[in-house]
């Protein structure tokens, strides 16, 4: 009995033994594996173990430049002087010309809706010649007529307007009878109020040449000052 517990501790001594060399043999190939280096890889050193004579700043990268701000000429204030009421806009050429003290242009309102008249037209034939013979032929019943143009770009006859509706419809159909392509049409009339707008930023509007011209003329026109826009150019730098 004492000879196989013999036998048995000195196998398992062996067997410990050769456990613990293959384990020094796997840790001994692990340390050396770790000391190589791999292939294709490259070394990565630390900053702190760099010279400092191997070391060189890095150069900045250039900044765009600015854009060129933009040179905002200071706004200029404009006045808009409102000189009326005129009934009609002839006689006041005179006064849209270049020697007031600013810039000038002739405004119209609608001051009242007057009854509508009544045209009567034909439809111009084609080709020059077919043209002259209708006009020479409603001239020679007395109807005086005159080429106009419709919004569409045809081309038409017309031979005057008439207050009484029922008076154009009378012309109408004695045309049609005659193989015309007449027809009547509604034209709108209004009465208008005129007005002289001057904007300029000269404060001395009231004692101006142009200005005492004007109500000199017409003692009875009125004037209306506000502040009408505002205006500011602007340049690059070249």
């Amino acid at each position: 009995m004492l000879k196989w517990s013999f036998l048995i501790l000195l196998l398992a001594n062996a067997l410990l033994y050769g456990w613990f060399y293959q384990e020094q043999q796997y840790r001994r190939e692990v340390a050396n594996r770790a000391e190589n280096r791999v292939h294709g890889l490259a070394e990565l050193d630390l900053l702190s173990e760099v010279p400092a004579s191997a070391l060189r700043l890095r150069e900045p990268e250039p900044r765009p430049e600015p854009i060129a701000a933009l040179d905002v000429e200071t706004e200029r204030l404009l006045n808009c002087y409102r000189f009326g009421v005129f009934a009609q806009a002839q006689g006041l050429e005179a006064w849209l010309g270049q020697e007031a003290p600013g810039e000038l242009e002739l405004e119209q309102e609608v001051s009242a809706e007057l009854p509508s008249v009544y045209g009567v037209s034909i439809s111009a034939p084609r080709g020059a010649q077919a043209q002259e013979e209708l006009l020479g032929t409603m001239r020679s019943v007395g109807l005086e007529g005159e080429w106009s143009e419709t919004s569409e770009g045809r081309k038409e006859l017309s031979l005057g307007a008439y207050e009484a509706l029922g008076s154009a419809q009378a012309l109408e159909l004695a045309l049609q009878q005659q193989g015309y392509a007449a027809v009547v049409k509604e034209q709108k009339r209004y009465r208008y109020n005129y007005y002289l707008l001057l904007r300029t930023n000269s404060e001395v509007v009231a004692n101006s040449a142009w200005a005492q011209s004007l109500l000199k003329k017409f003692p009875a026109v009125k004037s209306e000052k506000k502040l009408c826009q505002r205006v500011a150019t602007a340049q690059g730098r070249e």
